[in-house]
């Protein structure tokens, strides 16, 4: 079987436009079958100011995966009951106040701790979902960043809030061999890239490179230490990180002197957590999505015209997506796959957040979320078997037509995945499926302030 979609180039700037037309061929193994590469890339630029805009035709978009989703049984994590968090330092939280918000599908009790005694234990219980600003852990004021630990004697959900959100990852799934970049930095605000690390281990010796270019001085943490490795350049960095135990690894970009400015963070998977297979869905309420990615090792990245196109490792990948285009992008080996949604006007309403892409083979069943408060537009994007759509519940409702924004379908291997975009409210979200098929769901919403998007999962299963 083979797919076939055209393709648009085009260099900011200038007005000439190369067509050409994706082809894709696929490789059979002993138990699946797989393409050798996503559809329809050309080149590659380092430099912000020499980006390509690549529109990715819809039609015929196919590529492979490694196995069929519906063999797959709830296999979520039971053990997801230990979270890192950051607490961001005072001047970072001036403009954006940080919190966190956790879900569950039953009476749970929260114990959440720091590296320093807090006034009085942080116990929570809850029995649906919570939400819990900083200031009630007693260190606002500071000028450090420091971290927290959230630990459930049930299973949860947690994610961090600076403006932009994230999902936390369970400490069991968090890793010693870390890859990423620092997001876009957009020049009209005044802010840096930072990388968090924090342990979660005493005697945790952590080494930070920037891909050759420079390699930092080693440094030990004890549980809950942090270290903060700031970036006030304009050009965009990669970095490598290796800890001699696990760690907890956060990416972000902050605000320093400017209230229209945006806080921007992700906390990264772990580089054995990360797929090969992914659909990127559009971000409705934005003209552009940036595609970020890069591989730990030099691998290969093939079109869909079977052209075999090398990746080198360390190296950031950006490509722009319009608003009305999905992607399925395929690799020889595991990369970290991010969207960092884009509109330059007006300022506030549309700055831009940054969301860590799930891959295929981390869709998961069920899903359980919070819409905050305070935000004008939100959406959810799931990427789902199109022949699962019927049975895909939101609140144990099927999804009401009228709130949807946006639908397209493509192909995974010889699976046709639709993805739907719908409008939500604010409030608890339960998302599932009555028949265990698992899906991706993306979260994202604009406010006066800005936006957010986080991922509903983004380890493997």
């Amino acid at each position: 079987m083979d797919g076939s979609g055209d393709a648009s180039v085009l260099r900011v700037g200038q007005a000439d436009v190369a067509k050409f037309l994706c082809r894709n061929t696929y490789v059979k193994t002993e138990n699946s079958v797989r393409t050798a590469g996503p559809p329809c890339f050309l080149g590659d630029s380092d430099d912000p100011a020499d980006v390509f805009v690549r529109t990715v035709g819809l039609a015929d978009v196919v590529v492979g995966r490694s196995h069929d989703n519906s063999e797959v049984i709830d296999k979520q994590n039971d053990e997801n009951r230990d979270f890192i968090s950051v607490i961001l330092s005072d001047h970072q939280m001036q403009y954006t106040p940080s919190y966190i918000f956790m879900t569950t599908h039953t009476s749970t009790n929260v114990n959440i701790t720091t590296s320093e005694a807090l006034p009085e234990d942080h116990i929570t219980k809850f029995n649906s979902s919570v939400t819990i600003p900083y200031t009630d852990f007693g260190t606002n004021g500071s000028s450090d960043v420091k971290a927290i630990r959230i630990s459930s004697t049930e299973n949860i959900t947690a994610a961090l809030g600076v403006q932009d959100i994230t999902t936390l990852i369970t400490t069991e799934k968090l890793g010693t061999s870390y890859i990423l970049p620092n997001p876009y930095k957009d020049p009209r605000f005044e802010a840096y890239a930072a990388i968090t690390v924090t342990a979660i281990h005493d005697n945790t010796t952590i080494t930070i490179s920037d891909w050759g270019e420079t390699t930092f001085p080693d440094y030990t943490l004890n549980a809950l230490e942090t270290h903060v490795q700031e970036h006030h350049g304009s050009l965009p960095k990669t970095y490598s990180i290796q800890s001699s135990k696990p760690v907890a690894v956060f990416s972000g970009m902050y605000c320093m002197s400017d209230a229209n400015c945006s806080n921007i963070i992700e906390q990264i998977p772990p580089f054995n957590q990360l797929d090969t297979v992914y659909i990127i869905p559009p971000n409705y309420n934005r003209f552009l999505t940036y595609i970020l990615y890069l591989s730990k090792d030099n691998t290969t990245i093939t079109s869909m015209n079977n052209d075999t196109i090398p990746i080198t490792g360390g190296k950031r990948y950006d490509y722009i997506m319009l608003n009305e285009v999905v992607m399925v992008i395929r690799s020889a080996d595991p990369i970290l796959m991010t969207s960092y949604a884009v509109q330059y006007l007006p300022l506030g309403e549309h700055n831009p957040y940054w969301t860590v892409v799930p891959g295929v083979n981390q869709y998961l069943p069920r899903y359980k979320t919070v819409i905050q408060s305070g935000w004008n537009n939100n959406y959810i994007a799931i990427m789902i078997r199109k022949s699962a759509v019927g049975g895909m519940r939101l609140n144990k409702q099927s999804i009401d037509a009228n709130t949807i924004r946006f639908e397209k379908n493509v192909f995974v291997e010889d699976l046709e995945y639709s993805v739907i975009i719908a409008e939500v409210a604010e409030g608890e979200l339960t998302l599932d499926t009555i028949d265990g098929t698992p899906f991706g769901l993306m979260v994202y919403g604009s406010g006066e302030h800005g936006g957010y998007g986080f991922a509903g999962n983004v380890i493997l299963r």
